[in-house]
């Protein structure tokens, strides 16, 4: 029986949307590279496989095929990474299809047979060799030919390379602990080392900086009130994104002068620790603000995009110069396709911080682009100018010193003092 490969994960350049074509039909997913185009792919690529049994045409002769490995992993980590995780879910989703895509070709130059698909093989044949490959074929992306008026992929950085890498290696630890291949295959993966600075063709990325509080005052007037309230209440805690879209009046103890904010899923928790956030008096404000505008339940999330696109209808109201008719009182869609989410993503708040930064470039506002995370080093570095190493660490939830140094930079106005005196 011949065997059937499995549908791919294309891209519609026009659109940037995400398609895959089964029978002739295209069925799209949502935007290019998206983690939730990524699901629906995922899903309709289990939906080809149940229809097609045995799968892909069955086993390979040497054993499971790559493909099938990926597949039954991918079984597996839905709910692995299914609370705190779904980050590491997205990527290792990307690692999958990048794995699955990859067209292998042979290790001698002068006999080196036709390309074929990575995923089609034996999942016990595969060699180190092929783990360059990938890494190969992801330094090389963005020199591949595009068509003409289409804009070429950005290169790659060093480190997500390695990354994905370390994810590919991962998958094989977890198959050689279900003996779906020989330990041998994850041991040999191992001898592949990974691109160092500067030694590789690879994109470098500039360390994470503290961002200037006067950039982050700038953008306030040009962003929604839930992204203005989440940015004022990061910039006095410092949380991680994650923790702060997934606020819930209910996850906050309010017995005690300093409220405690414990959220359900965290960075660690699949560690064991246990994440406590303190809220001084500016912050209770700020969740008082958010739940005085929440009408639903305690439970539910503090910071709505449905109350920001609320606000942006009154905005857009608000400029208008001539008198509303009737007909254009509510024009609210009662089935809207996008309806607004009960929450703001990392990727959603990080985006309405961008587009907010772009609407004061347009009105003249000259604001440099800066993101989200770049608070949590702000404030970590405010914390140890103030306070000291040791106090970073614990309000930044560090378990090492090592780790706040990322976080807090030193500060340099010490080191200057010292020069006026002794240089």
């Amino acid at each position: 029986m011949p065997r059937r490969k499995p549908p791919k994960y294309r891209h519609h350049r026009q659109t940037d949307q995400a398609f895959v074509e089964i029978k002739g039909k295209r069925h799209y997913l949502g935007r290019f590279n998206s983690p939730a185009s990524l699901a629906r792919y995922e899903e309709k690529l289990r939906a080809f496989c149940d229809a097609a049994q045995p799968l892909f045409g069955g086993p390979p002769a040497g054993g499971v095929s790559i493909n099938e490995l990926l597949l039954a992993y991918l079984d597996w980590a839905e709910p692995y990474y299914g609370g705190g995780g779904r980050s590491e879910l997205a990527n290792m989703r990307q690692a999958v299809r990048r794995l699955s895509e990859l067209a292998l070709v042979g290790a001698e130059p002068l006999t080196r047979p036709a390309p074929r698909p990575c995923g089609e093989m034996p999942a016990a044949e595969f060699r180190p060799n092929h783990l360059r490959q990938l890494r190969d074929a992801m330094l090389a992306q963005h020199l591949a030919a595009v068509p003409e008026g289409q804009r070429p992929r950005r290169q790659l950085a060093r480190t997500y390379i390695n990354e994905t890498i370390n994810r590919v290696r991962r998958i094989f630890r977890w198959a050689v602990g279900r003996e779906h291949v020989p330990a041998s295959v994850f041991e040999a993966l191992r001898a592949v080392e990974p691109l160092k600075a500067g030694r590789s063709t690879a994109r470098e990325t500039e360390p994470i900086r503290p961002v200037d509080l006067a950039h982050v005052e700038a953008v306030l007037p040009f962003v929604a009130p839930p992204v203005r309230m989440m940015i004022r209440l990061q910039r006095l805690t410092g949380m991680r994104s994650d923790n702060l879209t997934a606020m819930r009046l209910c996850d906050v103890d309010q017995s005690a002068d300093v409220w405690v904010y414990r959220p359900t899923q965290h960075k660690t928790k699949h560690r064991g620790h246990e994440l406590q956030i303190p809220l001084g008096s500016r912050a209770q404000q700020i969740i008082f603000e958010a739940s005085h505008a929440l009408t639903a339940a305690p439970s539910a999330y503090l910071f709505s995009p449905a109350a920001a696109k609320e606000w942006h209808f009154a905005e857009r109201r608000g400029r208008r110069k001539s008198k509303v008719p009737p007909s254009q009182a509510n024009r609210r869609k009662k089935n809207p396709q996008r309806a607004a989410g009960p929450r703001y993503t990392t990727m959603s708040y990080r985006a309405a911080i961008v587009h907010g930064i772009a609407k004061a470039r347009k009105a003249g506002v000259g604001i440099p682009h800066w993101h989200p995370h770049q608070l949590r080093h702000t404030w970590g570095t405010e914390i140890r100018r103030r306070f000291g190493l040791e106090a970073a660490q614990v309000a930044l939830g560090h378990k090492k010193a090592d780790v706040t140094q990322i976080y807090a930079e030193r500060d340099f106005q010490r080191a200057l003092e010292i020069a006026r005196e002794l240089g």
